[in-house]
């Protein structure tokens, strides 16, 4: 006697076949993912170290260095003291001369332009001006000329007395803050400019007539 048997669903019998395709795509995909990733970082170490021989030729062949700078004059003009009961106001007109040197010996420098700040003992801003950019070349001296200014700041009245004298005396010490961008030139090419900001004092207005240059304090990126 024979016995009917239910007949399989065509649905169920394709589940697994659907269900193995899925994960085929899905192992394709991330050996894809794998791939590419791996070719990625592959050219990123490329580029790097392409960017790191570069960078040690240049520095074997150019051997760079900071330029050198030192605080050689500082002249008072026009100095105005306006005593009252408590206060006083405070004007002057400052000239500054910083002396900027290229110790490189295959390479331009490139400056960009110069801001500067003169401060007086105790604190007190006795000035703010500026200068031009400049290009040196290899191994050149340049003086470079700032023209500060302070227009009535108020100040306590013993102090206004003090850098009244000190200036009278030339024993006023001073300190002087340069900001620049400087950057490199080989040819034609120019390298992207760092920011510095230059310390230069405190030194006293006689120490500087009698030919005491300070060397001025390089910080790199303005810090």
């Amino acid at each position: 006697m024979s016995r009917n048997l239910p007949e399989e669903d065509p649905a169920l019998s394709a589940a697994p076949q659907l269900r193995n395709h899925s994960s085929s795509c899905c192992c394709r995909c991330c050996c894809c993912c794998c791939y590419c990733l791996f070719f990625i970082l592959f050219v990123i170490l490329v580029l790097v170290v392409l960017l790191a021989a570069v960078f040690g030729l240049f520095y074997l062949w150019y051997r760079p260095v900071l330029p050198a700078f030192h605080l050689q004059e500082l002249t008072v003009k026009d100095l105005a003291i306006d005593p009252k009961p408590d206060k006083s106001s405070l004007s002057a007109n400052v000239t500054v001369r910083v002396q900027a040197t290229n110790r490189n010996k295959k390479l331009h420098l490139c400056y960009r332009d110069f801001r500067c700040w003169v401060t007086a003992a105790g604190g007190v801003r006795f000035g703010e001006g500026s200068a031009p950019g400049l290009t040196q070349q290899d191994g050149n001296v340049t003086v470079i000329d700032l023209q500060a200014a302070v227009q009535a700041t108020t100040v306590d009245r013993n102090v206004g007395e003090s850098i009244e004298k000190g200036v009278a005396a030339k024993t006023l010490a001073v300190a002087v803050e340069l900001r620049t961008a400087v950057g490199t030139r080989v040819g034609d090419v120019n390298t992207k400019q760092l920011p510095i900001r230059l310390i230069c004092g405190p030194a006293t207005i006689k120490q500087l007539d009698g030919g005491d240059a300070p060397k001025c304090k390089i910080r790199l990126f303005g810090w």
